[in-house]
């Protein structure tokens, strides 16, 4: 199974879902090489051979930066952005569009099952909602 080298941050979008969270200056970050689980419910997902990871805050935690091992990999800003998407390349994190997201997505997919029929990344995201957590 190939490792997605993505991060999509609407996949965790909850974390700025409620206008508590938007903004705030008092949040912290959540460092995804070491999520603490008094503070997040993590669970994994798989679609088309492609795993992920799914980070939903407490109820009563507020994040306003991520982290991977103290380095940072972006922040949720005050307007709330409905998605991001990361790619991590050389071993630093750097922000892409969704297109591309969606493009990587697809080569990941189409390269675990290249004799079947290629599959579409686009509306992935969508399926987070549906999914049934461990």
């Amino acid at each position: 199974m190939k490792v997605l080298a993505l991060f999509y941050f609407a996949l965790i979008a909850k974390l700025c879902s409620a206008s508590c969270c938007c903004g705030s200056e008092n949040g912290e970050a959540l460092d995804i090489s070491d999520p603490d689980s008094s503070k997040v419910s993590i669970w994994e997902e798989t679609s088309y051979g492609v795993k992920w990871k799914v980070f939903t805050p407490k109820s009563t935690v507020t994040f306003t930066s991520f982290t991977e091992g103290g380095a940072e990999i972006g922040k949720i800003s005050s307007l709330c952005t409905p998605e991001k998407c990361y790619e991590k390349v050389d071993g630093k994190w750097k922000e892409i569009g969704l297109n591309d997201f969606y493009m990587r997505t697809n080569e990941i997919k189409n390269a675990v099952k290249p004799n079947e029929e290629a599959v579409n990344a686009e509306g992935t995201s969508d399926n987070l909602e549906d999914a049934v957590k461990p």
